[in-house]
């Protein structure tokens, strides 16, 4: 029998084993909401927002329309049934029923398409949340009538309570805003607050509430642009709204010790889903499969509409709708996903919190047995043999869910496992050293300066030549991977009444041809001067809206981003008076002031995107008979990202609170073009998208030559990656690893942190093994699991010096370091 002693005050707790495994299934589920839930409600209205007719319905069981807002299942049907359960019927379908009581403990729908937190939108045409909920208080009635009150209490205290709800709102508000978005939704979450307190006064604990999805790529807003692109101002009311809700629940959570919740955040996962579309199996992420005109958004889904033949690869049924396909994907996120998609918990771990025996936290993090101290399992040899394989796989997945820092965890064994089980060998797993520091931490906001690279439209608005808002430009475009929307263009915004709020949720303030310096391209793009200048006015708004404190702390939590310094290097060789190193000392002593400048803003969180290696681009290819790469372009770019680095480095040794993350574009670059095929690049020379030769003579325009596959190409026109390069380098920024970004990635803070995900339980990669030994953060766990593992064999008994492990435990908290670490052992 083992002996395990870790500290003094530390203390076993025993667990039972029994039912885990199991899938636990909720009590019933209770359904709030618009059309993205409405099961058939509206069916019994008197109303003209109705879908139970074709081609509604066309992809569900028996190919009928129902009243699904839908070709098929929507998301009501898809979270009952990931949860165990039949999909609750329509309220209005049942209340009449002589046995209505009955029905009612097995879950009820109440959306109704149309519907919205507030009673004044589509008034008479569907059932409001406020009558949604009245309609609620007759069921509980009911419930406490047929069980009794205790009774009643205990099984809506065990059921899930869905809320799907809030676009009809913006949609009303975007057609007649006569406050501001930051008044709208203060009046909104003020309405909402109440009613999800009356809901928990009738008992409900468990809340899963659905956020809007990016209102304004939906096809009705997309149709309104000339090119389908989404309405700016829509999605950050969108993000409005889904913030402030999340932020109301966060607060009930804490005055309400027995209530939990998970928080989708649909507009960052149907964004997702719209940027890397391919990957998904979506080839139409604009247009409605289901109606007319214009994007087939000009009107409803009707008998008589135009009806794509494939459902499956389009994201939008109709003009508002999301398909079956993407509801189907939305939901496994909401169910199965983790932050910044769905927070604090997913709706699996809300509903494992039940009844399984694990218990999270506010911050979605797992506790298994509760001990003030450390987390330990001690199972009986019967039991641990009954049930190690589930007991392991229950672990592994609390480890997913990111247990709590600096806890210890035990498993201990006897005898040894089966064969079957997840342990690789008759010894302890001590290859299982973790080091992590919870979830993914999103930040305020993001604001970008820079070209060509990082422009989403300020040039649109500019009389310039350097424009790309013409086919083929924007058949792809690069996914978010700071869990944000992307910010919109400063001058699309700028004249918007509202645009303090607006300025809130990011900004961009790229611009193609710009540079470090003023003379690069002059008068025909905001160079990085005129982009801070913009922003000064930006930072101004802020603090007359919020505050001067509050505009600090909202500044010093947000990311800047700097993608700058190719159209100067692409300028130098025309006009080069000075040398290389000159030259790019200019250019570093110009640097300096503008980043101190936004320093002084309240800029604390610069991510820095060196240049690429410019000599292999294809304009400057073409200039040699074989394709190489130009040497001396690519010197200059790299004296330019060695000068940058070392500026942040001594801005970051004089200021204290400021942090920074360097990208050697460079370095990612030439790595994609020396092992092209290992990343599927066919083409490393030649443009995707130009005339002539390597496609580089001309840019992109309407008439040039456009490749099949953009995937396979590095080079998008003469000068820019395509989508699938940029998404490379930017995983390489914002994930990687030094020497390609250093001192930390985009996602590092003050502390090292690596991704669970990446060292599973028994992992035996080794190459992922070699990396974590070899990487900073983690390299000094690596000495602690040597330490650990050599008592540990099977033919030893299980000794730990506590001393040693309490010192070791003080000195890596001294340092600041988190740590996690699973032992596994058996021992006879």
């Amino acid at each position: 029998m083992a002996a395990i002693l870790l500290l003094p005050l530390l203390f076993f707790s025993l667990m039972s084993t029994e039912g885990f495994g199991q899938n636990v299934v909720p009590k019933s589920v209770y359904v709030f909401g618009d059309s993205l839930a409405d099961v058939g409600n509206n069916n019994h209205l008197l109303t003209i927002i109705k879908s139970n007719f074709p081609y509604n319905g066309v992809d569900f069981t028996g190919g009928k329309a129902t009243g699904r807002f839908c070709n098929g299942k929507n998301a009501a049907d898809f979270l009952a049934e990931k949860l165990g359960l039949l999909s609750p019927p329509p309220y209005l379908a049942i209340n009449s029923s002589p046995n209505n009581s009955e029905l009612f403990l097995n879950g009820v729908n109440f959306a109704s398409g149309g519907a919205g937190v507030l009673d004044s939108t589509n008034k008479g045409g569907c059932l409001s949340l406020n009558k949604q909920i009245g309609y609620f208080s007759t069921v509980y009635a009911s419930m406490v009538e047929e069980i009794g009150a205790v009774q009643a209490q205990s099984h809506l205290s065990n059921s899930i309570f869905a809320f799907i709800i809030g676009s009809n709102d913006i949609f009303a508000f975007l057609k007649n805003n006569k406050t501001t978005p930051l008044q709208f939704v203060g009046s909104l979450i003020s309405t909402l607050q109440l009613q999800l307190k009356e809901m928990y006064n009738f008992g409900a604990r468990k809340f899963v509430f659905i956020g809007t999805g990016p209102l304004g790529c939906c096809p009705v807003q997309r149709k309104q642009s000339k090119y389908g692109d989404c309405d700016a101002s829509a999605n950050a009311v969108s993000s409005l709204y889904n913030q402030a809700a999340a932020s109301l629940l966060q607060d009930m959570k804490l005055q309400l010790n027995d209530m939990n919740y998970s928080f989708f955040n649909t507009s960052l996962a149907l964004l997702k889903l719209t940027h890397d579309s391919t990957n998904y199996g979506f080839t139409e992420t604009k247009a409605a499969c289901c109606g007319l005109g214009n994007l087939n958004a000009q009107g409803g889904c009707t008998p008589v509409s135009s009806l794509c033949p494939n459902r499956k690869n389009h994201l939008f049924w109709d003009f508002y709708h999301p398909t079956e396909a993407t509801v189907a994907i939305l939901i496994a996120d909401a169910v199965y996903g983790t932050s910044p998609f769905v927070y604090p918990l997913n709706v699996r771990q809300l509903n494992l919190e039940l009844d399984s025996g694990f218990e999270f936290d506010e911050d979605g993090r797992t506790d298994i047995l509760g001990s003030p101290f450390f987390d330990v399992f001690i199972g009986s040899d019967e039991t641990a043999d009954k049930h190690l394989d589930r007991i392991l796989y229950w672990l592994s997945l609390a480890l997913e869910e990111h247990i709590t820092p600096g806890r210890w965890i035990i498993i201990e064994h006897h005898p040894p496992p089966p064969p079957s089980a997840i342990f690789p060998s008759p010894r302890i797993l001590s290859a299982a050293v973790l080091v992590g520091f919870g979830q993914d931490v999103v930040p305020k906001s993001v604001y970008v300066f820079g070209d060509s690279l990082a422009d989403v439209g300020n040039n649109n608005h500019l009389v310039t030549i350097l424009k790309a808002n013409f086919p083929h430009n924007g058949v792809d475009f690069v996914a978010e991977k700071l869990g944000l929307l992307s910010p919109p263009p400063y001058l699309a915004i700028n004249s918007s009444p509202n645009n303090t709020e607006l300025f809130l949720n990011g900004v961009n303030f790229a611009s193609g041809g710009a540079g470090v310096l003023d003379s690069t391209n002059k008068g025909r793009c905001l160079s990085l001067n005129k982009q801070i200048d913009y922003f000064s006015t930006v930072y101004a708004s802020m603090v007359e809206q919020i505050g001067a404190v509050q505009a600090h702390s909202h500044l010093s939590n947000s990311i800047f981003a700097l993608l700058i310094g190719s159209n100067d290097i692409f300028a130098f060789p025309k006009n080069n008076k000075a040398t290389p190193l000159q030259f790019v000392g200019s250019l570093i002593s110009t640097l300096q002031l503008q980043l101190k400048k936004m320093y002084n803003f309240g800029a604390r969180k610069f991510v820095f995107i060196g240049t690429g290696p410019l000599g292999c681009c294809p304009a400057q290819r073409k200039q040699s008979k074989y394709g190489d790469c130009d040497a001396s372009a690519n010197a200059v770019s790299n004296l330019y990202n060695q000068a940058a680095a070392s500026l942040l480095q001594d801005m970051k040794s004089q200021l204290n609170d400021m942090n920074y993350s360097f990208f050697n574009t460079s370095l990612a670059l030439l790595e994609l073009i020396h092992d092209s095929t290992n990343y599927g690049f066919t083409e490393t020379k030649a443009a995707c998208c130009g005339l002539g030769n390597l496609n580089a003579q001309v840019a992109c325009t309407p008439v040039s030559a456009l490749c099949s596959n953009r995937k396979n190409h590095l080079f998008w026109d003469l000068y820019h990656p395509t989508e699938a390069a940029a998404a490379i380098l930017i995983d390489d920024a914002v994930y990687g690893t030094s020497p390609l970004v250093y001192p930390l990635n985009a996602f590092e803070r003050r502390v090292c942190t690596t991704n669970l995900n990446s060292f599973r339980l028994g992992s035996h990669d080794k190459v992922k093994r070699k990396e974590h030994i070899e990487h900073p953060c983690l390299s000094p766990f690596f000495e602690l699991e040597k330490t650990l593992s050599s008592p540990f064999t099977h033919d030893s008994q299980a000794t730990v010096l506590p001393d040693m492990l309490a010192f070791m435990i003080l000195i890596l908290a001294a340092m600041g370091i988190t740590i996690e670490l699973l032992i596994t052992y058996m021992t006879n």
